[in-house]
């Protein structure tokens, strides 16, 4: 598992990819640390692998762009965490608490699914295509 070490800067906490084993600190080997800023008042479980990009060499989280723990992708947040949630789905289930491991229809693509007719004839029965003889 990688360790993260935290440190508290001015409000945030900070935490920076240590000399740990496995993970995705494998990629990084001979890298510079990388340094992941945790949100500050986080209540969903999904902040538990993601953490805001610093802006820069600064200690002031970009609040635009935050960064998976599990594999290091980059993600934009738009102030929700739906689309964080969504790639823990996609690539980390087992990360999931079990009753949200199912990927779930958005909630726009669940209303045009309910505008689609019914489906005509026998499910069961292979069409033929009409000869125009």
């Amino acid at each position: 598992m990688t360790n993260l070490h935290s440190n508290h800067v001015e409000g945030e906490a900070e935490e920076t990819m240590g000399d740990g084993d496995g993970g995705a600190l494998a990629l990084l080997q001979g890298a510079t640390p990388i340094r992941i800023i945790a949100h500050p008042h986080a209540k969903s479980f999904v902040w538990q692998h993601f953490g805001f990009v610093p802006l820069g060499d600064t200690d002031t989280p970009d609040r635009r762009r935050v960064l998976c723990r599990l594999c290091l992708r980059e993600l934009p947040y738009c102030g929700n965490t739906t689309n964080l949630q969504y790639h823990l789905q996609r690539y980390h289930r087992d990360v999931m608490p079990a009753g949200l491991r199912e990927m779930r229809p958005s909630p726009r693509t669940a209303r045009r699914a309910s505008r689609l007719p019914d489906p005509v004839g026998d499910p069961g029965k292979t069409l033929t295509p009409i000869s125009n003889s």
